[in-house]
């Protein structure tokens, strides 16, 4: 199952699919990237996502496209440190209503 969320108001979209096998993990940001781009003829301009999704070679392929992204899971203690000490202003809150397991 997949589903595309959008919050038209707050510009923001949740994409999740439940089937994903664990051999085709690894490809489905890159997937879902090219789907973005041929539904709206752009790249997203950012993403948020589990690391086992994409591999070091896709996550070049999105700062060759020009996409800011953050991965989950996958911190350092220095990146943990590092992000600790970024000033309120710089982080920009998102909050998802109903999100549930379906």
């Amino acid at each position: 199952m997949a589903f595309l969320v959008q919050d038209a108001d707050k510009h923001f979209f949740c994409y999740g699919r439940s089937d994903i096998r664990k051999e085709e993990q690894h490809e489905q940001v890159i997937r879902f990237v090219e789907f973005w781009k041929d539904r709206t003829g752009a790249f997203p301009g950012e993403l948020i996502f589990d690391s086992k999704l994409t591999t070091h070679a896709h996550l070049n392929d999105l700062n060759n496209y020009g996409i800011h992204f953050i991965t989950l899971r996958r911190r350092t203690a220095k990146q943990l440190k590092e992000l600790s000490e970024k000033p309120r202003s710089r982080w920009r809150r998102i909050e998802l209503q109903g999100v549930s397991r379906q």
